[in-house]
């Protein structure tokens, strides 16, 4: 029997960006042992009197607090991000809105400039 995994299409392995995960994963879980060891004197084991249904609730109560604070800073982070990009967007309003003055103000400044020229030829 095959997983559903097996079934679905393997995605684009082509990008540049892309981390392998499981070196990641081993790299924390050693360095995850290394300081359990330095921190209890030694390895985990087994029948250590430790009650592990508690300690595997508490450390879920630990992520669930950890994942809810990412979340709310990752949402603060976008609303700041959506602000810039509104205020990146005015600028640009306002930039175009310059351009336009700017080109009409060329757009006189040569007209008048014709204009005294026609003047001073008139006056010669």
């Amino acid at each position: 029997m095959s997983s559903a995994a097996e079934k679905e299409p393997m995605p684009d392995r082509t990008r540049d960006n892309q981390v392998e995960v499981f070196p990641l994963i081993h790299e924390d879980l050693n360095e995850r042992e290394e300081l359990g060891r330095r921190l209890y004197h030694g390895p985990l084991v087994t029948n250590d009197g430790r009650k592990n249904m508690w300690d595997t609730y508490q450390e879920s109560l630990d992520l669930a607090v950890y994942l809810r604070k990412e979340v709310i800073e990752r949402e603060v982070l976008n609303a700041e991000l959506e602000n810039l990009k509104d205020e990146i967007a005015a600028d640009g309003k306002m930039i175009e809105s310059q351009r336009v003055e700017i080109r009409e103000l060329r757009d006189r400044c040569f007209k008048a400039e014709r204009r005294l020229k026609d003047i001073r030829l008139t006056l010669e």
